[in-house]
């Protein structure tokens, strides 16, 4: 498409030439016990802090239009580490074990592009309207393509 611009954000899971049998075992009957538990207690806390930091990120928009530095890369961060979480446990798309630190290197990866700067009507619209004009085609559409990686899983 010509014009096209291209997505900021690039989520990545590099392919595995091989995935471990045993691996896939020990991650369907006790993944939730050896990553579910430290990783999903840390997660629970780094995601509502990462929540307030977007709720406070809104209002310096909102009379900035900059989003700060520090606070966008804690929001990424958080992303990054839920990507790797679920891509060892949920999709068994890699087989090694998601790192407590989102500097190190994994197979999966989240490339944000932080801007420079935003627009605080849109943030304003958003905040209105984005519900309804992001929220319900969306929500539809990503219900609809996890219920086919559901079957997808089933079926592999």
């Amino acid at each position: 498409m010509a014009g096209a611009t291209r997505s900021p954000e690039r989520p990545a899971v590099s392919y595995p030439r091989r995935l471990s049998r045993r691996h896939l075992l020990l991650k369907s009957f006790l993944g939730w016990a050896y990553v579910g538990i430290p990783h999903g207690l840390v997660l629970y806390i780094y995601g509502i802090l990462a929540g307030l930091v977007s709720f406070i990120s809104f209002f310096v928009i909102l009379f900035t239009g900059i989003y700060l530095r520090r606070f966008f890369e804690f929001v990424a961060g958080y992303h990054l580490w839920q990507l790797r979480v679920e891509a060892y446990v949920y999709y068994f798309m890699v087989d090694d074990y998601p790192p407590f630190f989102t500097g190190s290197r994994h197979s999966a990866n989240l490339r944000v592009q932080y801007p420079k700067r935003l627009s605080w009507g849109l943030a304003l619209l958003k905040l209105l309207l984005g519900w309804l004009y992001v929220g319900i085609p969306h929500g539809i559409a990503l219900m609809l393509c996890g219920l086919g990686v559901l079957a997808v899983l089933f079926l592999s």
